[in-house]
């Protein structure tokens, strides 16, 4: 019995430790988890790596780390699902599974946009953490002064708005940072005295924010924006949004705009009982619109997949995911703000302590961890 495991970030490596503890008396049941990546990383961190606050070393862990010794571990990228012939493609092979569990998560949505995407940069992983500080701290010593120019005004975008500022200025360099939003305005979800507080510390950091426009021509060097205004040797960093992983994925099933894959309170594909999905790749239904991405999310949704798919094959009842928002936080600098529980709204210095101390809890050992709670309690 061939159990196949797409994805070990977050929710991948959750659903993999359930499932593998569930089934290690059965001898019959073979894992295989693959991954693009040999290492695991800590996702949340990656604007600190780009602006380089956080060094490499402490964000990743080897995934060899985390896979016990009856499980097979495969370095490859999946090009293709086919649910029905239950197979995998990477680029080299066909896997046969006869269950399946997508926990692969997503990468960068450029949409329809199709210019220069080379010279555009991502953070989606740590290979372009890595390149935006290398190419930064370049570009930003080259010109002294310059712009570099986000699109997309969400979590990811702002806090590596942040990043890059307060790396400029570590430089000596006078870098514009300019966050370009589709949307009438950013983060409508805070409360009001939030969003106030927000855009004052974006205001104080000297960060724009330009609404109700998008990027709509670049060359590799110049961006035209649909406001008419261009923007001239600019730096170009693209957060505006992720999609599914795997762009192809034949067989009957259902999903959202962004790829994300329909399933059931039980996490399994509903036109295919044999597959559960979960973290990024699962569409997870409540109140009529999908969780968002998120760590929490990602975790306990892989846990309960691994979970139901173990109690499947043993012919056990599944139960249902029920998803508890334990909140989020978002960087701003040198403060933050968060909300625990939908309950509680914190400014200042004690959410982003709280960023790095949910850092260095979530993270894959003790000696990074530590690098977390040391930066989590670093006076300001």
């Amino acid at each position: 019995m061939n159990i196949l495991i797409l994805g070990c970030g977050f929710a991948g490596l959750a659903a993999l430790k359930k499932a593998a503890a569930l089934m290690k008396n059965r001898h019959d049941v073979h894992i295989l988890a693959i991954d693009k990546n040999d290492y695991a990383t800590m996702i949340p961190s990656l604007p600190d790596v780009a602006g380089g606050k956080m060094e490499e070393e402490f964000v990743t862990e080897r995934i060899s780390k985390f896979i016990p010794p009856d499980v097979i571990f495969k370095k490859e990228t999946i090009r293709k699902i086919d649910f029905n012939e239950r197979c995998v493609h990477s680029d080299s092979k066909k896997y046969p599974y006869d269950y399946l569990l997508i926990a692969a998560g997503s990468v960068t949505n450029f949409y329809k946009f199709r210019q220069n995407l080379e010279k555009i940069h991502t953070l989606h992983c740590l290979e372009d953490a890595l390149r935006i500080k290398s190419e930064f701290t370049h570009y930003a010593n080259i010109n002294r002064t310059g712009d570099v120019v986000i699109s997309g005004g969400g979590y990811t975008g702002i806090e590596l708005g942040f990043s890059l500022k307060n790396l400029s200025r570590r430089i000596g360099s006078r870098i514009d940072i300019h966050i370009i939003e589709q949307a009438p305005d950013i983060l409508t979800f805070l409360p009001r005295f939030t969003k106030q507080y927000t855009d004052e510390k974006i205001h104080e950091k000297g960060i724009r924010v330009i609404t109700g426009t998008t990027i709509y021509e670049f060359d590799g060097r110049t961006v035209s924006l649909t406001n008419g205004e261009v923007i001239e040797n600019a730096f170009v960093c693209w957060c505006a949004g992720t999609k599914f992983a795997i762009s192809e994925v034949t067989g009957k099933h259902r999903s959202i705009g962004d790829g994300r894959i329909l399933v059931d309170e039980h996490l399994r594909v509903p036109e295919h009982p044999e597959v559960f999905a979960c973290g990024d790749s699962a569409a997870i239904m409540r109140k009529g619109a999908p969780l968002r991405k998120a760590v929490n999310f990602a975790i306990h949704s892989g846990a309960k997949a691994g979970y139901n798919l173990a109690q499947l094959i043993q012919d056990k009842p599944l139960k249902p995911f029920k998803p508890i928002d334990l909140g989020w936080v978002i960087p701003l600098g040198e403060v933050g703000v968060g909300r625990i529980f939908n309950l509680i709204t914190l400014e200042g210095k004690i959410p982003l302590r709280l960023h790095y101390f949910m850092c260095g809890f979530r993270n894959f050992n003790k000696r990074n961890a530590r690098k977390f709670y040391k930066m989590a309690m670093k006076p300001y």
